[in-house]
């Protein structure tokens, strides 16, 4: 599911997140490691573009997944899956559409 859009540059880099809140029950946690994975893909072509749009690795930090994205070619759109495994073994996917948009 897309979770909202967000637009930048071809040049910018920031991080970017995802809040799972909505899905974990009390005292719940994301896991860290297998499982939990962030990906990109273009929208368009469905080719994977995690090696030049992301940026690093993940952060975890309570319910939320952080991601740095960087680079991207003008008026591409990607997609950024987000994949959750929590303590409780279950696991939630959730979407960022990134807009590449030189202004």
């Amino acid at each position: 599911m897309i979770e909202g859009n967000i637009s930048k540059q071809p040049a910018e880099k920031f991080p970017i997140s995802l809040d799972f809140t909505k899905y974990l029950e009390a005292g719940e946690t994301i896991t860290s490691g297998a499982g939990t994975t962030v990906t990109s893909k273009n929208k368009e072509t469905g080719s994977s573009t995690t090696a030049t749009l992301l940026s690093g690795t993940y952060a975890i930090s309570g319910s939320k997944v952080i991601q740095t994205i960087h680079q991207g070619t003008d008026g591409e759109d990607h997609l950024v899956e987000f994949r959750i495994t929590t303590s409780a073994s279950k696991v939630y996917e959730g979407e960022i559409c990134v807009l590449i948009r030189n202004v």
